[in-house]
């Protein structure tokens, strides 16, 4: 019996306990009525646990994907700045990354440059290569229409170190572009050594000759350092140049002078 009484006070105890934190004065007087309401209790509170516990791990994994946007944002943005990409591009760019997070089209962290419309990729594509293709004197008068051909039919190509580009005695069949890094120009000698003939930068050109005619290469091309070049293929040439005749004409008067 002082057994029972003893658990019976501790019932009570534990309820009024429960009662007053929920901001109750009033407590049950009877030991089933007790053992209810600290049963209703507790179930409400492991209830609220869980829901507390979803909604963190809901919060923790939308601040992770926050993360993952942002580290992505700016790493596009680092290449579109080292790059010389303008503003305005830009800004469409990451307007269009940040729909595609928003709107939950960005699987597996792949709203990259690589899902870009195509109409922006040509735009980026423009900002990009068009310096690059005006700064080369055959290009320079060239129209709109022109470049956005040019632009559209050059192939990405990286090199590395001391990688042959052009091979002296070999067919050409294509011009190249020199994006970023620097190459050297050489022949080879009866005896078989080198002789350094020049050295090109960003910005130059080389093996324009192979887009008027197939011919052997005069001399040899190799990276000095990394580099980013952007290939034409004569193929490709011949077909710009079907609807493009300044293109041609501009290319014919720049070989005589050469």
């Amino acid at each position: 019996m002082e057994a029972a009484a003893l658990g019976h006070r501790w019932l009570f105890a534990t309820t009024k306990s429960l009662t007053l934190l929920l901001g109750e004065d009033t407590a049950p007087g009877t030991a089933v009525e007790c053992g209810f309401v600290c049963a209703t209790i507790s179930l409400g509170v492991f209830g609220l646990s869980v829901v507390i516990g979803q909604v963190t791990l809901v919060a923790s994994d939308l601040d992770a994907i926050g993360r993952k946007k942002t580290e992505q944002v700016d790493a596009v943005l680092l290449y579109l700045r080292y790059r010389g990409v303008p503003g305005d591009v830009s800004k469409e760019i990451v307007r269009f990354i940040e729909y595609m997070w928003n709107s939950g089209q960005a699987e597996h962290e792949t709203a990259g440059l690589e899902t870009l419309p195509d109409s922006l990729k040509l735009r980026l594509d423009l900002a990009l290569k068009q310096q690059l293709i005006r700064k080369v004197p055959l290009f320079e008068d060239l129209p709109p229409t022109g470049v956005v051909a040019v632009v559209r039919a050059l192939q990405s190509l990286v090199v590395i170190p001391g990688e042959v580009i052009v091979h002296e005695g070999h067919e050409g069949h294509e011009m190249f572009f020199i994006g970023s890094g620097s190459v050297r120009v050489y022949k080879r000698r009866e005896d078989g050594s080198d002789i350094e003939l020049a050295q090109l930068h960003a910005g130059s050109f080389f093996g324009e000759m192979a887009l008027l005619e197939a011919q052997l290469r005069m001399a040899s091309i190799a990276a000095l350092t990394f580099c980013d070049l952007f290939v034409l293929s004569a193929s490709d040439y011949e077909d710009i140049s079907q609807s493009n005749s300044s293109l041609r004409d501009a290319l014919h008067a720049f070989a005589r002078k050469r």
